[in-house]
């Protein structure tokens, strides 16, 4: 074995000053990898001057590479699982808007032919005010657990799409490659289908806009063009008190 006298005493880092600032977590990572770092520099010079064994320095060493990779592993894990959290929608387990705005983005960038749809769940006041906040908040996690498993079920390659909570009662579909207001139209219906039972345990109607970006179009202009068919598409779905689910594509109303 090593003997401890020959390795550098490792120091933890002092307490913070009134002056400094507190050292960060990835501040005390790196002062302890370097610590490691510098046991095996020592353990090699050693085995190298015939003081150490070469198979315990070994057994020492791999022990200590481990630990090395346990710390790495343990720091991407966290990095990873803060970017999910920060990118979720804690009641409907979606992605929320900064995840969707992320992926619009690239898809403008890119330049890419994509489709959007808005959808909005209708009534979620009359249900919040009728029956309280947390018949509303089931009301949400329905229509999200609809959207996304009916969207699966459609599309070939549904991992590249993405279901996100917008806010409130929004939801907001990316659907990459589809490049036509017929195709859009058909999986827009199809979704709508999914909210027409009378069953009272079903989720509540919705109102879906939609549209197909060309590539060339201001992303703003283009997202407020698509909520504004989401609102044409609540507007004819009123029926006194009742509201049907409606799809408005490019403007043009399918009932």
């Amino acid at each position: 074995m090593i003997d401890s006298s020959e390795i550098p005493e490792k120091h933890e880092p002092c307490a913070s000053t009134a002056n400094e600032k507190p050292l960060t977590e990835r501040e005390l990572r790196n002062i302890r990898l370097e610590a490691i770092k510098r046991w095996q520099r020592v353990g090699i010079r050693l085995v190298l001057e015939g003081k150490v064994d070469p198979e315990e320095f070994a057994n020492d060493n791999a022990r200590t590479i481990l630990v090395k990779e346990t710390l790495l592993e343990r720091a991407k894990s966290r990095q990873i699982k803060a970017k999910i959290a920060a990118e979720t929608d804690s009641l409907t387990n979606l992605a929320n808007r900064a995840a969707f705005d992320r992926r619009y983005k690239e898809l403008i960038n890119k330049k890419s032919l994509f489709g959007l749809l808005i959808v909005d769940v209708n009534g979620l006041k009359e249900i919040n005010d009728n029956q309280g906040h947390k018949a509303g908040d089931t009301a949400i996690y329905q229509t999200g657990f609809t959207l996304n498993s009916g969207l699966r079920l459609l599309r070939k390659e549904p991992d590249n799409d993405l279901v996100a909570r917008y806010g409130g009662d929004e939801f907001v579909i990316l659907l990459p490659n589809v490049v036509n207001a017929v195709n859009l139209e058909n999986i827009a219906n199809k979704l709508r289908s999914k909210f027409q039972s009378k069953d009272e345990n079903a989720p509540p109607t919705i109102s879906i806009g939609g549209g197909v970006y060309q590539g060339d179009m201001d992303p703003e202009s283009f997202f407020n063009l698509v909520d504004a068919a989401q609102y044409q598409a609540k507007q004819a779905g009123r029926k006194g008190e009742i509201r049907e689910s409606r799809v408005v594509i490019n403007g043009t109303q399918k009932t």
